[in-house]
């Protein structure tokens, strides 16, 4: 599948250089994420999330990635575990 793509796939670790002390890998994963999406344009932005749609989980955390899509004006698809 590799040697099928158009360039190689982008890794965090690569781009963003080693996390920084104290730096929370799930949020700077959602930044980056988000980041990236949006590069191609918020009107084009689609978060597909599998989520139960609780509480605050904090910064990283899937309810932190659906208000910053939603913030970005970008479309949350979500599947309800609750409905699986």
């Amino acid at each position: 599948m590799r040697a099928q793509l158009a360039e190689p796939p982008h890794m965090a670790d690569a781009e963003l250089g080693p996390l920084a002390a104290g730096e929370d890998a799930w949020e700077r994963g959602n930044r980056w994420l988000l980041d990236s999406a949006l590069a191609h344009g918020a009107k084009r932005l689609r978060f597909i999330t599998l989520w139960d749609g609780g509480g605050a989980d904090g910064p990283g955390g899937t309810r932190h990635m659906v208000e910053a899509v939603r913030r970005a004006h970008g479309r949350v698809l979500r599947i309800d575990t609750h409905e699986l």
